[in-house]
């Protein structure tokens, strides 16, 4: 599970502060809270428009226990201005690809995306705004976890842990085995055995 967090990178960024993290709290803003959704991953992350995310009416960073065949209630809404760009495109995505796309008329302020549908194996499903000015927002995926199976592929997963192995490997040979990463590197790779043992 990756959370959507963003941050600037200056000078070789654009502007510091242009890309914001937004996290979902509740009707009142305090500190707590924001923390608390960071942490669920209930985020989306904008140089512009605002994006809004609901899988059976949960939040980004919620996973959701479903069976073969149940059916999925998608909604998505982006919010755009003229000053900081009007939405164009808006995309629900998921790791089979996008789900459904809408192109907006020009001049429009807010788009949206609804549809439901039946999910026969394990997803993340996340949504994508693109402004008519290059700026764009993407949210944390909702995970949906069919018969308790994992949301990510089986068929790349072996080739993708190997490749952190080597990595790892990698590191290793240039810092040596009595540098000060040793520890952290020592759990990673134990990590991704864990893993690639667990799924063979």
């Amino acid at each position: 599970k990756l959370t959507a967090a963003a941050g600037s990178d200056v000078p070789w960024g654009s502007n510091m502060g242009e890309v914001r993290t937004m996290v979902y709290t509740r009707k009142e803003l305090n500190v707590d809270e924001w923390f608390a959704g960071i942490a669920n991953g209930n985020t989306y992350v904008s140089n512009g428009p605002a994006l809004f995310l609901t899988v059976d009416d949960a939040l980004p960073g919620t996973e959701l226990n479903r069976v073969r065949d149940d059916m999925v209630s998608i909604k998505v809404e982006a919010k755009g201005h003229e000053s900081i760009g009007l939405p164009v495109r808006l995309q629900s995505v998921s790791n089979k690809g996008v789900l459904k796309e809408v192109k907006v008329p020009e001049g429009q302020e807010e788009i949206s995306v609804s549809l439901d549908m039946k999910f026969k194996e394990s997803a993340w499903i996340a949504a994508y705004v693109e402004c008519d000015n290059g700026a764009m927002a993407h949210c944390t995926p909702v995970y949906v976890v069919v018969d308790g199976k994992p949301t990510w592929s089986m068929e790349s997963a072996p080739g993708l842990i190997q490749s952190q192995l080597d990595i790892i490997a990698n590191v290793e040979g240039e810092t040596g085995k009595k540098s000060s990463m040793h520890e952290r590197l020592e759990s990673a790779r134990q990590f991704y055995e864990n893993l690639l043992d667990e799924i063979q």
